[in-house]
């Protein structure tokens, strides 16, 4: 059980926003070593095969291994980081969500709560990842 939590842990703290998921692929590679043998393909799908390839039954298991991420698009004289969205985010798990910015070198961050004056949203609606900025 450690080692599934081990190697859980390793995927998820482990970079992979879409377009630049080679780091955790690599990862995942490493943890399917046991495989039989191990097959990528060009989307970076990593697959282990177990067993008898020619049995009638085979099972997959199957799991999706890029992160949500966001691209900075600004950086204002304060040091606040303006953001645009890589893939689907629900903006509602925003607030208090910690982030790494990766730049000469990883930086942990947070989002803060966006005062409802400058907010541009609502609590059904929250304002867009473009409307937020972070510290760093």
């Amino acid at each position: 059980m450690q080692e599934l939590k081990e190697l859980v842990l390793s995927l998820c703290n482990t970079p992979g926003t879409p377009g630049d998921e080679q780091a955790v692929f690599e990862v995942a590679k490493e943890a399917l070593s046991f495989c039989k043998w191990v097959e990528t393909d060009s989307l970076c799908g990593v697959h282990g095969f177990l067993g008898d390839e020619n049995a009638p039954i085979q099972i997959m298991l199957d799991g999706h291994i890029d992160q949500i991420g966001m691209v900075i698009t600004e950086i204002d004289e304060g040091g606040f980081l303006r953001l645009t969205t890589v893939g689907g985010i629900d903006r509602r798990t925003m607030p208090g969500a910690r982030v790494t910015v990766y730049g000469r070198r990883p930086s942990p961050v947070s989002f803060a709560p966006c005062p409802p004056t400058s907010a541009r949203g609502t609590a059904r609606s929250p304002p867009s990842p473009s409307r937020r900025w972070i510290s760093a």
